[in-house]
């Protein structure tokens, strides 16, 4: 759920007016208040127009944004300001080598790497992931005590390891990208929340459900309202047979969720299809139909993948339901 909400939240200390207005912005994401984060962001490019920090930051949120709230005008605007975010990036770096301007062209270029794999441009992923990598590399030879970086590290290595996994000399960088990932968690600077969620992403993806548990407990401390760690957080119940507090978890999520806006239906109808696969599980077969078509109602208008993917989900546990 927060892939993409993530990748603005990786910073580098520049000066304290800049500082406040990335912070100020993290803290509204962190909490789902997309409104107040653009704010911050849109200030943050009018005092530095010539600066990425501002465009980086603020494409990132918009790919959150249309992440679970698609509109023509969100994406027209986000190939722009994304765009802009990595000539500056670059402009910068060709006026001074540091550790600081190599960092930036790095984390332009790896969420474009993202943006393009999520899009299918799997030939563009490869070449800005490979330009990213290099980049945050140099950064870390200009300054050894900048482990941030490792959270780009793990990020490159986990998935080159995860979607390459067929080359056998490259079977083995996924868990050499969780260890990454681990060190920017706990020796990082600003990728420490960051990559704590990257980590929950990955262990949900590996089934991995005790480490999932233990990363929620963390971050629940941190942003205790956002609905779609609560939503990860049912999914892991759910994988234990933990039934009861899967739907608690849900049911806490759609309560919250009532008081953000925009709406997320993502995170909504993942939790009322969690909430009819929890019920269906305890034999509560009327529950588990009515969540169903909950489920549905929320995707509709919606033709994003992630909305047939849920939609087609819903339908099949619906039939089930029906003995179909």
């Amino acid at each position: 759920m927060l892939t993409h909400l993530l990748t603005i939240l990786l910073v580098l200390a520049t000066d304290p007016l800049k500082d406040y207005h990335i912070f100020q912005g993290i803290d509204y994401i962190y909490h789902e208040n997309y409104e107040f984060a653009r704010r911050e962001f849109d200030a943050l490019i009018t005092i530095y127009p010539e600066d990425p920090e501002g465009f980086f930051y603020l494409s990132s949120l918009l790919e959150t944004l249309d992440s679970f709230d698609p509109r023509p005008e969100t994406k027209a605007q986000l190939d722009s300001v994304a765009e802009i975010a990595v000539k500056l990036a670059e402009k910068k770096l060709k006026v001074e080598k540091n550790a600081y301007n190599l960092f930036y062209v790095g984390s332009t270029r790896g969420e474009r790497a993202v943006r393009r794999a999520l899009r299918g441009d799997w030939f563009g992923c490869l070449l800005d992931g490979m330009k990213a990598r290099k980049n945050l590399e140099l950064a870390f030879k200009e300054d050894s005590t900048f482990l941030d970086v490792y959270m780009g590290f793990g990020l490159y290595d986990y998935y080159l390891g995860k979607y390459l996994s067929f080359i056998p000399w490259l079977r083995g960088r996924k868990l050499k990208g969780i260890d990454e990932l681990k060190i920017a968690s706990q020796k990082g600077k600003y990728a420490r929340k960051p990559a704590l969620f990257f980590l929950l992403r990955i262990y949900l993806l590996e089934n991995m459900d005790s480490e999932a548990i233990r990363i929620i407990k963390e971050l629940r401390q941190i942003c205790p309202t956002n609905t779609a760690l609560l939503c990860d957080e049912a999914e892991v119940y759910y994988n234990k047979g933990e039934y009861r507090k899967a739907i608690k978890s849900c049911v806490h999520s759609l309560s919250l969720s009532e008081n953000k806006r925009p709406f997320n239906p993502r995170v909504r109808a993942s939790c009322y299809l969690m909430l009819g696969e929890s019920y269906n599980e305890l034999k509560e077969i009327e529950k588990a139909s009515t969540n169903c078509e909950l489920a549905m109602r929320e995707l509709n208008g919606i033709n994003e993948n992630w909305a047939k993917e849920i939609r087609e989900e819903a339908q099949k546990l619906s039939q089930k339901l029906k003995g179909g």
